[in-house]
């Protein structure tokens, strides 16, 4: 846990670092260069500054232990700051460079654009940047909701940054025309990553079970234990990010003394616990036939 943890905020420091570097750089380069796209692109490490701190907050704050509040944790912060992300990436983030982009087309070619290799220098170093990141949190085998929101983060940017490394060697060529199209098109990028993030998390949020292979396993392993006839009526739902609560009966012979039939109980308990990694297990126990 230890190790995974660390992976989680070594990747999202380097990314607020990175994005924050960034930012300042695509922006003095517009401001002397008048290209769009980075712009555009300083629109999107802003929400990749906003999108990380969230996030990298919402991890600390998720680690609190269960309190009489929250009897099953903090889990599902990390979803709500999520929901946050996934808004600033649907309403703030893309509309002034659709404001600037779209007036942008239907102007005549041509333009004061200046000092277009630092663009692209810039744009460069931001495909690189991210890459770093995002080959961190790859090798990660187990993401929660804040490192998966991190990681469609990461993949915009880097869709988007390499898209607006081409564009500008066009615009160098004096196809001036892909760089409002290139920044709408980063615009789009932002609101479909928002949406995503959205629906995965509200999702989460209003009670998302777990896949059919997981509660397959439980099964299994419930089944595994001497004295259990039947399993069935099983329930489980996310509390957390990779934290599950599930219910279900057992059902074992008639005439099961009570003593055996707690200690059947308490093993099926802590197999499933152990096994498929269902934090939060209640169990109820019924004789054969009912």
């Amino acid at each position: 846990m230890g190790e995974k943890q660390t992976n989680e905020n070594r990747s999202m420091i380097i990314v607020l670092v990175g994005s924050a570097v960034l930012l300042i750089l695509q922006l003095t380069v517009y401001f002397s260069s008048n290209i769009l796209i980075l712009l555009a692109g300083a629109f999107d490490s802003f929400s990749d500054i906003l999108i990380s701190a969230f996030l990298l907050v919402s991890i600390y704050w998720s680690r609190k232990p269960a309190d009489e509040i929250h009897m099953f944790g903090h889990g599902r912060i990390q979803n709500v700051a999520s929901l946050v992300t996934a808004t600033i990436f649907i309403l703030f983030l893309p509309i002034e460079t659709f404001q600037v982009a779209i007036p942008k087309l239907f102007q005549p070619a041509g333009g004061d654009l200046h000092n277009i290799n630092l663009a692209l220098i810039v744009t460069g170093l931001a495909v690189v940047i991210y890459a770093i990141p995002l080959w961190d949190i790859l090798r990660t085998k187990v993401r929660d909701s804040a490192l998966k929101a991190q990681l469609y983060a990461i993949i915009e940017m880097e869709i988007a940054f390499s898209v607006s490394f081409i564009s500008i060697i066009l615009v160098e060529k004096g196809f001036t025309i892909a760089d409002p199209i290139t920044s709408i098109f980063i615009g789009i990028i932002i609101v479909f990553t928002g949406i995503k993030l959205f629906v995965e998390n509200a999702q989460s949020l209003i009670g998302k079970a777990p896949p059919q292979g997981f509660l397959d396993r439980i099964t299994v392993v419930a089944m595994s234990v001497k004295g259990v006839l039947r399993v069935h009526d099983l329930k489980a739902d996310y509390v957390g990010p990779n934290m599950v609560y599930a219910g279900f009966h057992i059902n074992i012979a008639n005439g099961t003394p009570i003593e055996a039939a707690d200690r059947i109980a308490e093993e099926v308990q802590a197999r499933v616990r152990k096994d498929p990694g269902c934090q939060f297990c209640i169990i109820h126990v019924d004789p054969e036939g009912k």
